[in-house]
This record gives C-alpha cells, sequence and structure tokens, in this order.
C-alpha cells in the first residue's frame, strides 16, 4: 500500500508517468468491482464490455477531476484516520457511484413503490392526449412499438408523452431517424456529429433499455 500511495502523490503532483501506472491499476481493479457489482449482475450488464468500459472510464475521469481532488482526499482519510481504509476499499466507493451514475443514465430512474402505487410514474390522461399525435403522425409509432413489445394505443401515447418530457433533442433525433427514416448506424452517427457508428447505435440501444425499464409492467 506504501508504494500505491506514493504513486498517487506522484500523480497528484503532476507525474505523468505516476498517473499512467495509477490509471492502469484503478482500470483493473475497477473492473473487477464491476463485474461483481449485483446491480449490474441483475441487469445482465456485468459481462457487457461497453458498459463495463463507460464505468471504468468514469471512473478514472473521476479520479483525475479538479486536479485529482478525490485522490488527495483519500490520502488525507489515510494520514488522519487510525483505521485507514484500504485503497480497494475506498475505490469501491467511487466505483459504485459511477455504476449508479450509469444504471441512471443508461435506464433512467426507477419509479418508486409509492409512484407506482399512486399512478405518478406515468403520464397524466393531458399529457398522454397532448403527446399521443406527434408520434403516430410520425408513421414510426409500429417499429418503436414493436422494439419495446408495446401494442395498446394507451401505452404508445405514454411512450409519445415519455419522449417529450425525458429525452434530448439528439436523442429523439436518433430515434426518430433509427424507426421512421431506417436509417443506418452510419448516417445516424453523420446526422448526429458523432464520431462512429458504433457510438450511433450505442446510443438507441440506451434510450430503448431507459425505454424498456420506465414501461416495465408488473
Amino acid at each position: 500500500m506504501k508504494s500505491l500511495d506514493s504513486t498517487i502523490r506522484a500523480a497528484i503532483a503532476g507525474d505523468a508517468t505516476a498517473w499512467d501506472e495509477l490509471a492502469r491499476e484503478v482500470a483493473s481493479r475497477a473492473e473487477a468491482i464491476a463485474r461483481g457489482h449485483a446491480s449490474l449482475r441483475a441487469r445482465g450488464l456485468a459481462q457487457r464490455p461497453d458498459d463495463i468500459a463507460d464505468i471504468v472510464t468514469a471512473c478514472l475521469e473521476r479520479l483525475a477531476r479538479n486536479e485529482k481532488r478525490n485522490l488527495a482526499r483519500y490520502l488525507e482519510q489515510r494520514e488522519a484516520s487510525e483505521s485507514p481504509p484500504t485503497f480497494d476499499a475506498w475505490l469501491y466507493r467511487a466505483v459504485d457511484y459511477c455504476i449508479r451514475d450509469h444504471l441512471r443514465h443508461r435506464f433512467g430512474r426507477a419509479p418508486t413503490e409509492a409512484e407506482r402505487a399512486s399512478g405518478r410514474a406515468l403520464p397524466n390522461k393531458r399529457a398522454v392526449g397532448s403527446a399521443a399525435s406527434p408520434i403516430q403522425d410520425a408513421g414510426w409509432h409500429d417499429s418503436l412499438a414493436k422494439q419495446l413489445g408495446v401494442t395498446t394505443r394507451l401505452t404508445l401515447g405514454e411512450v409519445a408523452a415519455y419522449l417529450t418530457q425525458h429525452l434530448s433533442e439528439s436523442e429523439a433525433r436518433a430515434l426518430r431517424l433509427h424507426h421512421a427514416e431506417e436509417r443506418s448506424f452510419a448516417e445516424i452517427a453523420g446526422a448526429l456529429g458523432l464520431a462512429e457508428p458504433r457510438d450511433a447505435e450505442r446510443l438507441i440501444r440506451r434510450v430503448h433499455a431507459r425505454l424498456r425499464h420506465h414501461f416495465a409492467r408488473d
């Protein structure tokens, strides 16, 4: 641990070689933590390379932020405590935060039991009525419904309301290009200014996952 702490101190001080060494160590440990994390295993994401890579990258970015302030706080905790945390225990909390943030972005916030019981997890009738026509007029509701497993007119209205209220402009445009115009991932990436087709595919997959999670029925 003393050697690792020394590497952390050097990285905080601006030693690029030390940061590269630390980043490799953190990436390896963070990946192991993520693959064993209960929340990812429960959603079938623990063995998905893209999700694991996103979480590891987010963790490294978090540690590098603000001149590596989080790493400095870790060292402060070790120096101030009679029972200092191990690096793995401290890193677990950082990875856990990144996993929860990843799941929020991928699926959206899950409705609470109180919201489900009261019906507040779903759009009200006014929202459903006002947002139902655009999705039908666009001519892509059948394609979207098929992929989401949605069949009823009411549920389509709920989906339309959710799209209006919760999706960013780029997310909504990606769905429209994919479902209404049947554009390829390469074409969608070009239209949205994404680096490569894979980025467009991942964006659409994430939005689909959020919609399925939001409209899951017990």
